[in-house]
């Protein structure tokens, strides 16, 4: 009889957690940059910029973080890809433009780069082999109800107190993720060579890959299209809580 591979053992729990806590952070923050640039005096424009530029770097540093990755290891890259986005969380409360704002957001994409590359590669690495579409399913609603807790809070937030206090408690939420990356216990990668087995080159964009990338790319365009500009619109036809 073949024996069950358990899901939910210790280092597993603390990844989902972690899960948890970066997602709420990054959707509360793609939701509530708008509505800060906005309480400033930025334009329509300037909010467009915030996200684009975020997203942006997030993507063209990603081949990069992902070599760093595998060549430093996933837990220390992450813990420096969660400093800074700590950093820039608690730096947001002293800007007074947009300039720097964008500034923050676009140092701010090239940790999330490196965050969502590891965090992936994390849950692959820990997930059960047996069981890895069930464990990796369970990561996934980690980080959906992340997109849907960090939003809401982050809103009331402001809505209850100011800016400073939103930005303090996201803050927070990061210092959160940096303990949980502490506990958190990395699998240690085990590379065989075999000098008979030629160098392959290594190829960024390949054929398989184009359909599913061109889906992600056109749902995320939508999806955050919808994040940035919702909030926008519900204060300026006087809706509350969006």
């Amino acid at each position: 009889m073949t024996k069950v591979e358990k899901i939910f053992v210790f280092n597993f729990n603390v990844l989902l957690f972690l899960a948890l806590s970066l997602f709420s952070l990054f959707n509360a923050l793609l939701f509530f940059i708008p509505v800060y640039i906005t309480a400033l005096g930025g334009s329509e424009t300037a909010v467009g910029f915030s996200a684009g530029t975020f997203m942006f770097l997030a993507v063209i540093s990603r081949p990069f973080t992902g070599a760093m990755l595998d060549k430093y290891g996933k837990k220390k890259m992450l813990l420096i890809g969660m400093a800074v986005f700590c950093l820039g969380n608690f730096l947001y409360i002293f800007t007074t433009g947009t300039f720097s704002i964008l500034f923050l957001r676009g140092v701010q994409g090239i940790a999330w780069g490196c965050l969502v590359s590891g965090i992936y590669a994390f849950a692959a690495d820990l997930a059960p082999e047996t069981r890895k579409v069930e464990a990796l399913g369970y990561f996934a609603v980690m980080t959906s109800l992340g997109g849907s807790i960090g939003p809401a809070a982050t809103e009331f937030i402001y809505l209850k107190s100011n800016a400073s206090l939103s930005f303090i408690s996201l803050g927070v939420t990061a210092l959160i993720c940096i303990l949980f990356l502490t506990i958190l216990k990395e699998k240690k990668q085990v590379f065989i060579s075999n000098p008979d087995i030629p160098r392959q080159k290594i190829t960024i964009i390949t054929k398989s890959v184009f359909a599913p990338s061109l889906m992600g790319m056109l749902f995320t365009f939508c999806s955050g299209s919808v994040i940035s500009f919702l909030p926008i619109l519900g204060h300026v036809r006087g809706i509350e809580n969006v």
